[in-house]
């Protein structure tokens, strides 16, 4: 499985490694695994730190890929989603820059973690009180 999703910050920030080759079905079961196992069950906005730095190919089909992501995009419950990686991939980078504008998309790009977590903190602020 080319993602892995776990809690960074318990209830508050998931953290997804995408390593490899990312088809349009893998892309549909993390928006499964993530709606289901943290959106869904929230009751505060989860942000979303992805770490693409690792991430090969990005499903091509830009239609299929938005359809397949609309649905957890526009979750209730999704905050932030900040991507990490200097240079998406172009695909990912594309359907990003479409998506914002169609579901309004919370999106910041950021070249590490630390930077990430940072940028979510100055976002919001409730975070400073759960830091570890």
């Amino acid at each position: 499985m080319p993602y892995q999703l776990s809690w960074y910050r318990e209830n508050h920030i998931v953290y997804a490694t995408v390593s490899g080759n990312f088809s349009l079905d893998e892309l549909q079961a993390y928006g499964r695994d993530l709606a289901t196992n943290y959106l869904d069950p929230a009751t505060t906005p989860i942000h979303i730190i992805s770490d693409a730095r690792e991430m090969g190919a990005f499903p091509t089909h830009a239609l299929s890929a938005m359809r397949s992501t609309e649905s957890w995009l526009r979750h209730p419950n999704l905050g932030w989603a900040i991507l990490i990686g200097k240079n998406p991939n172009p695909m990912l980078s594309f359907l990003l820059a479409v998506v914002t504008k169609v579901v309004k998309l919370k999106y910041k790009m950021a070249a590490t973690t630390e930077e990430a977590l940072s940028m979510l903190c100055n976002i919001d602020p409730t975070l400073l009180a759960v830091e570890s």
